[in-house]
C-alpha cells in the first residue's frame, strides 16, 4: 500500500488512466476478476467514466515492452492475489493496482520492483489478460 504525505497526493480519471496505459477500456468487456476470488474489482469498473484513482505517484509511464506491460492482469498464485499492471516510475518502481483475490485491499496501489523481494511484497507467476 501506498503512504504518500499529503503535497505528493495526486488523483487521476479513470479515462485518463486508461489513456496514460495506452489501453482501450472496452478490450476488457469480457474479463472479470469475481471468478479468482471474493474480493475483486474489474478494470471495466477502474476505467469508467467518473472513477477516480487517489494517491496516484508522479512520473509514472506506460510500459509497452518488457516482461510486463501496461494494461496486464497478473495473479500471484501462490498468495491469490490480482493485479493490473500500471506502469513504471520515473525512478525505475513498478506500479500495480491490487485487483482483488485474496485481499481486502482490491483497488490499492502499490509501488515496488515486481519479483524481487526485500521491502516490495508484489510477485507475479501467472499472467491472466491479455491470454
Amino acid at each position: 500500500m501506498i503512504s504518500m504525505g499529503k503535497e505528493n497526493v495526486r488523483e487521476i480519471s479513470g479515462r485518463d488512466l486508461a489513456k496514460l496505459m495506452g489501453v482501450d477500456p472496452k478490450q476488457y468487456q469480457q474479463f472479470s476478476v469475481h471468478r479468482f476470488g471474493h474480493s475483486a474489482l474489474d478494470p471495466k469498473d477502474i476505467f469508467g467514466d467518473g472513477k477516480i484513482v487517489t494517491n496516484f505517484p508522479e512520473g509514472v509511464k506506460r510500459v509497452a515492452r518488457g516482461k510486463y506491460k501496461s494494461g496486464e492482469v497478473w495473479m500471484d498464485t501462490g498468495y491469490e492475489v490480482i493485479y493490473l499492471y500500471i506502469g513504471r516510475t520515473l525512478k525505475g518502481k513498478d506500479v500495480v493496482m491490487e485487483l482483488g483475490g485474496d485481499t481486502p485491499y482490491a483497488g490499492t496501489l502499490e509501488q515496488g520492483l515486481i519479483n524481487s523481494g526485500g521491502k516490495c511484497r508484489i510477485f507475479f507467476d501467472q499472467k491472466l489478460f491479455p491470454a
